[in-house]
């Protein structure tokens, strides 16, 4: 029966696991779902556990493995009615699944999702998140204390019930900030272009180009269509970059780093 002890122990027995090498983005949770290398949150948190849990894959899910998305899978669960009302400052317990804004300006997509493993009196909560900064230096499925104001949703999946969650978590020390450089890399291996995989990458580009003033993207939600096309193209142009319409490292780095002209 998919309860939320059942999430917790098998999330908590990942603990410490890491990309291989570090740094790669390439894990035993990517490869399982079937993209790899590829930022994993999700791959870990709403494909791996979830269903090592037991808990039902819809038929409207990404794959049949479940999510490799977070906005996706916020998405899905605000269908199903899996989100706790609230919003960030909702009642929360041990095995709900919490969806992170990291940018300044919220918009509907998501960019990172943890587990709630234990709650606190002043309104942290202490997760445990894949693909996240631990204690080893590099990214690895580690506990994480949360404050509440980069939360986007938590979500509550269709748990079964009768069964209490595993023994509170001492509290940690705070993480340090999920994004250690000034803006966040593109993976290595990974390219965005027509109906690319990599939702929360091309969220993420939809979001700076808009920020650069290309309206003509269209609306921030992960699918990389002939808007993004389009404008990449152009984009490239001015730039003096190779124009293919697909986004690399080089014009990855070009939306970030280049003044807008």
């Amino acid at each position: 029966m998919p309860t939320a002890g059942a999430v917790l122990r098998i999330a908590r027995g990942e603990l410490g696991r890491h990309e291989n090498p570090p740094g790669s983005n390439h894990t035993k949770f990517g490869k399982d779902y079937g993209l790899d290398p590829a930022p994993w949150c999700a791959e870990f948190a709403c494909s791996w556990v979830w269903r090592q849990a037991g808990l039902p894959v819809p038929s409207d899910a990404q794959s049949r493995k479940g999510w490799a998305s977070v906005g996706f899978f916020f998405g899905a669960a605000g269908k199903h009615g899996w989100v706790v009302d609230g919003g960030r400052r909702a009642a929360i317990r041990p095995g709900d699944y919490v969806c992170f804004e990291w940018a300044s300006d919220a918009d509907t997509w998501p960019d990172h999702v943890g587990i709630v493993a234990a709650t606190h009196p002043d309104g942290t909560f202490t997760t445990i998140e894949g693909n996240s900064p631990g204690p080893h230096g590099f990214d690895e499925v580690a506990f994480h204390v949360r404050p509440r104001d980069q939360v986007a949703g938590f979500v509550r999946p269709p748990y079964d019930g009768g069964e209490d969650a595993p023994p509170p978590i001492p509290r940690t020390s705070p993480p340090e900030p999920h994004m250690r450089t000034p803006y966040p890399k593109l993976p290595s291996g990974v390219i965005l272009r027509r109906d690319s995989p990599y939702h929360d990458e091309v969220a993420i580009y939809q979001r700076r180009m808009r920020r650069r003033g290309w309206g003509a993207i269209g609306p921030i939600d992960g699918d990389f269509g002939p808007s993004a096309e389009g404008v990449t193209r152009q984009f490239q142009g001015e730039k003096g970059l190779e124009v293919d319409g697909e986004v690399g490292p080089q014009t990855w780095k070009a939306a970030f780093e280049l003044p807008v002209t």
